[in-house]
């Protein structure tokens, strides 16, 4: 299984911490990484539409992480 996962910055300033972020699909997770890759796209496609003042900067493709591992 896979999650999609984008990193957007703000255009026009540093890419720091404070001006990126990183947004996740809401619709995974994917059966395979190329499922997941396509939904990349789609989410970058939509990107202006939803962030007009924003840019891809990475995405990835991740296994989900659980959450059993950290103590409460």
């Amino acid at each position: 299984m896979f999650e999609a996962f984008v990193l957007i910055c703000t255009l026009g300033l540093p890419e720091v911490h404070l001006n990126c972020e990183e947004v996740r699909d809401t619709r995974g997770p994917y059966a395979t990484k190329h499922r997941c890759e396509v939904r990349i796209q789609e989410m970058l496609k939509d990107l202006p539409e939803y962030r007009p003042y924003s840019y891809p900067k990475a995405y990835k493709c991740d296994e989900p992480t659980t959450t059993k591992d950290h103590p409460a």
